[in-house]
Formats: structure tokens, sequence, C-alpha cells
């Protein structure tokens, strides 16, 4: 067995070797992978305050690297619908100022980013007010497909589970 050791240990020792810079090489590219992935998530804001409502919808970009935008919808009670018929209900009933924000295929979205998605500006008295338009912008859902630098590909909905 010795003799048999002694004589092959080169070789076991550069398969060994081998085998590790293998692993190696798989665990460093994972790692890399990781570092650059994008998490786009939403997040709402609203105010009331001198009888007029603000409510805005933005997109954030929580990752670490850029997202690549595939996909960019918008749905009105889980129907695909156009983004100017999501503001329409979204605003009706209300005089309300708007901005909104459509993001195009290909948009790379860095780290760190956000864009407002929507906003609206509108006359506001009570909470119950600001409580029905909040209703109505919670009937619109987006769905986002994008992918990280390493051509991964994921999506990001706001529609709720359940």
């Amino acid at each position: 067995m010795l003799d048999f050791l002694s004589h092959y240990s080169a070789q076991i020792i550069a398969a060994c070797a081998l085998a590790f810079t293998g692993w190696s090489a798989y665990a460093q590219r994972k790692h890399n992978v990781l570092s650059v992935q994008p998490y786009l998530t939403t997040f709402t804001y609203n105010n009331k305050e001198s009888g007029r409502g603000y409510l805005k919808v933005e997109l954030l970009n929580n990752g670490l690297g850029p997202a690549y935008i595939n996909k960019f919808e918008i749905y009105l009670n889980k129907e695909l619908c156009e983004f100017e018929k999501a503001v329409e209900h979204a605003t009706k009933g209300i005089k309300a100022k708007y901005q909104k924000t459509s993001l195009d295929v290909g948009y790379a979205m860095a780290a760190g980013e956000k864009q407002s998605l929507f906003s609206i500006n509108f006359p506001c008295e009570t909470d119950e007010e600001m409580e029905a338009v909040e209703k109505q912008l919670n009937e619109l859902d987006v769905s986002i497909g994008y992918q990280c630098a390493y051509g991964k590909v994921k999506n990001m909905d706001t529609f709720k589970k359940g």
C-alpha cells in the first residue's frame, strides 16, 4: 500500500488540486452572481395636510446590481390594462393632478435607484376620502420582469397572495 501511495502521490495530489480548483471556481461564480443581484420592491407613501392628499408609489432597487427591465405591466383587478386606464381608475371621482412613469423594456435600473411609478395630488379633507383613494389605488397591481447582469430572469409583482 505504501508503495502504491509513494508511486502515485503526485497524481493523487494533482487530482485533489484539480477538484478543489473546480469547486473554488464554482463557488466564486455563485458569489459573483449573488453580488450583482438586483431586488425590486415597491413602497407606498401617503400624506394628508392643508386640505390636500398625496399618494405616491415608488419602485426601489434594493439589490446590489442593476435590474434590466424586460416587462412592465399594469393590472386592474388582475386584468392587464393600459396605464391611462389605471390612472383614470385610481383618480375616479376626484379632481386630481397625477404623475406617472412607465419603465421601457431595456431600461437599466441601477442599484439603490428609486423611481416614482405613480403619484396623485388631490383635494382631501377627511381620512375617509384618503382611504377611498387608497382603496382605488390598491386595486392596481404592477408586474415587472427583469434580469441581472448575469442574465438570471426574475419577476416582481404586487399581487396580493391568498
